[in-house]
C-alpha cells in the first residue's frame, strides 16, 4: 500500500530519530576501520546494532515494509533459510563446525540489515538517503586524507585502516557504487560529488586490487552512457573528465611525471601482470572445484571444510561461484532472483551498478561486506518512495 506520507523534514523528527539516523551514518564512517581480524564484528558493525536496538524498541518491534519490497525480503529469507539448513546438513554429516557456522551468520547478519534500511526508507523517506549520501561523502574523504597523511603514492599496496589492500579496494570500488547511485537520485552539489568521486578512484588504484580497478573502469564508462535524471551533474561530471584526460595527456607528453609517478607506475605493473600472477588463474581462485565436483551443483556443499577440495584448500575467490558450489544452483537462483526484485523495483535503471560489483566479484568473494546488502535495499526501495512521493504531490493538486 501507498504511503500518503513520503515527504520528511528533519522538523519532524525527535530525539529518538536523530539517535537512529546518526548510529546508522556512524557506520559508513566507520566502515573501513578494523580493529580485529577479518571476519570478526567490527566497530561499525556495533554502530550499527545499536541503531537496530534502538529502532526496534522504540518502533514496538514494528518494522513497516512496502508491499513492493516484500518479494524481495521473503526470497532473501528463503535464501538464508537454505544457507542455514545446507549449512548445518554438513556439520551433521562431517561432523564439524568448521567454518560452516562462521559463514552462515554473515549471511543472518546482512540480510537483517537488508530487512533494516528497507524499514528505514519507509520511516524516514528522504532524509534517509541523504544521510546514507553525506555519510558515504564523509566516509571516503576521511580514507583518503589517512591515505595522503600516511605517505600514500609510494607504489605499495596501501590497506588504510583494514586488513588487506582488497578490502580497501572493494569499499572504495562500493563507495563509488553508492555515489554513482545517489547521482541519479538526489539532488547534490557537484563539488563534493567530483571530491569523493576522485577520492574513491585514488583509493582503488591505491589498493592496486586488479579486479576493483577493472570494474571501476567499467562502471565510469557505463555511467558516462547511462541516462542521468540529473543532466547538470552529469555534463559538470562529463567536462570535468575531459579536461582531467586532456591535462593527463599533454603531461605525459611534455614531462615525466608519469614515468616517474611511482602510484602510476605500480598501477601499469599491475595491470600489465593480469594473468601472470599464481593466482590469475581458475585453480588458483578455486574455480576447478566446480567442475571436479559437479556432485554439489543442486544442494551444494556448504561453505566450509575445505580439505574437501584437495586442488584448492579455501573457499571459492568468487561470489556467485562460491554461492553455486556452496549451496548449489537452488542458492544461486534465490539470490539472482532476489537481485532481480531489487533492480525490477528501481526499473533496472541500477543494474550496471551491481553489474560491475559482480565483476569484482569474479576473483573475490564479494557478499559478505554488508555496504553491498544496504546498497541492495537503497536501490529496491527509492523508486517506491519516488513514486509515493509524486503520488502524494498529485492528490494535492
Amino acid at each position: 500500500m501507498l504511503s500518503e506520507t513520503s515527504y520528511l523534514s528533519r522538523n519532524e523528527f525527535n530525539m529518538i530519530d536523530k539517535l537512529i539516523l546518526f548510529f546508522y551514518s556512524l557506520y559508513f564512517i566507520l566502515n573501513p576501520i578494523y580493529l580485529w581480524s577479518s571476519g570478526l564484528p567490527q566497530i561499525s558493525d556495533l554502530s550499527i546494532i545499536f541503531s537496530i536496538i534502538i529502532y526496534a524498541f522504540y518502533k514496538k518491534f514494528t518494522f513497516k515494509i512496502t508491499e513492493e519490497n516484500k518479494p524481495i525480503l521473503l526470497v532473501g529469507l528463503l535464501f538464508v533459510v537454505w544457507i542455514i539448513f545446507v549449512n548445518l546438513i554438513w556439520i551433521f554429516r562431517l561432523q564439524t563446525i568448521d567454518n560452516f557456522l562462521f559463514s552462515t551468520f554473515f549471511y543472518i547478519y546482512n540480510y537483517f540489515l537488508l530487512f533494516f534500511v528497507i524499514a528505514l526508507v519507509n520511516q524516514y523517506k528522504n532524509i534517509l538517503f541523504k544521510v546514507t549520501y553525506i555519510s558515504v561523502i564523509i566516509s571516503v574523504i576521511i580514507q583518503f586524507l589517512i591515505y595522503i597523511i600516511s605517505g600514500g603514492g609510494d607504489g605499495s599496496r596501501q590497506v588504510g585502516f583494514l586488513n588487506n589492500p582488497n578490502q580497501l579496494g572493494y569499499y572504495s570500488l562500493l563507495i563509488l557504487a553508492f555515489l554513482i547511485f545517489f547521482s541519479s537520485k538526489l539532488d547534490i552539489k557537484f563539488y563534493w560529488f567530483i571530491l569523493a568521486t576522485v577520492s574513491s578512484i585514488i583509493l582503488i588504484l591505491a589498493s592496486l586490487s586488479k579486479a576493483a580497478t577493472i570494474a571501476m573502469l567499467g562502471l565510469l564508462i557505463f555511467y558516462l552512457f547511462v541516462k542521468n535524471k540529473n543532466k547538470k551533474l552529469k555534463e559538470k561530471f562529463v567536462v570535468y573528465l575531459a579536461l582531467i584526460l586532456a591535462l593527463g595527456l599533454s603531461m605525459y607528453k611534455v614531462t615525466d611525471f608519469f614515468q616517474e609517478n611511482q602510484l602510476m607506475n605500480s598501477v601499469q605493473e599491475r595491470v600489465d601482470s593480469i594473468g601472470e600472477d599464481a593466482d590469475d588463474n581458475l585453480e588458483g581462485r578455486g574455480y576447478d572445484r566446480l567442475y571436479d565436483h559437479p556432485e554439489y551443483w543442486i544442494s551444494g556443499a556448504g561453505e566450509g571444510a575445505y580439505y574437501r577440495f584437495s586442488k584448492s584448500n579455501f573457499e571459492l575467490h568468487s561470489t556467485l561461484g562460491n554461492l553455486l558450489i556452496s549451496y548449489g544452483i537452488v542458492g544461486l537462483s534465490l539470490f539472482v532472483l532476489m537481485i532481480l526484485f531489487v533492480l525490477r523495483n528501481d526499473r533496472f535503471r541500477s543494474a550496471y551498478i551491481v553489474l560491475f560489483l559482480m565483476v569484482y566479484g569474479l576473483t573475490h568473494n564479494g557478499i559478505r561486506n554488508s555496504l553491498l546488502w544496504i546498497l541492495l535495499a537503497l536501490i529496491a526501495s527509492y523508486s517506491i518512495f519516488q513514486f509515493q512521493k509524486n503520488y502524494k504531490n498529485n492528490n494535492l493538486k
